[in-house]
């Protein structure tokens, strides 16, 4: 369903949880991942896990950390936030491709114009769907 080509890449997964992606994407070759999460525990969690960068500091932060990214996942991740709209569109200003998975009872009018434009990839394995979007970086 998705796959990207993280050699040589840069990875940003928003609301990385355990950091799977942050995991997977350095075993395929990523030239750095970072995970960030707002729950600590979580955090904590990932860094036992294996490598990646994780920090608990909001996105904007993480703009003016690490910069631009080649690769973004927003899995799940956007309808517990409480700006959305203003997290993908920071992502989409950062990143050159973006994979968004997002219930539909949960897509607002400016997602919906996003993904309107956006590789429709099929179901998650939750049933969610999956969009891969083209960023600005």
């Amino acid at each position: 369903l998705m796959k990207p080509d993280f050699k040589g890449k840069r990875v940003l997964d928003v609301g990385c949880n355990l950091g799977w992606f942050v995991r997977k994407s350095l075993e395929e070759g990523a030239e750095f991942a970072y995970g960030i999460d707002n729950d600590l525990a979580i955090i904590e969690s990932a860094r036992a896990l294996g490598d990646g960068k994780y920090c608990t500091v909001n996105l904007d932060s993480a703009k003016k950390i690490d910069g631009r990214y080649d690769v973004a996942f927003c899995l799940s991740v956007l309808q517990h936030l409480k700006e959305p709209d203003r997290v993908l569109a920071m992502v989409l200003e950062i990143a050159n491709e973006v994979y968004i998975e997002q219930p539909p009872r949960f897509v607002s009018d400016y997602m919906s114009d996003v993904l309107g434009d956006a590789e429709y990839l099929g179901e998650s394995e939750r049933g969610r769907p999956i969009w891969r979007v083209k960023g600005k970086a």
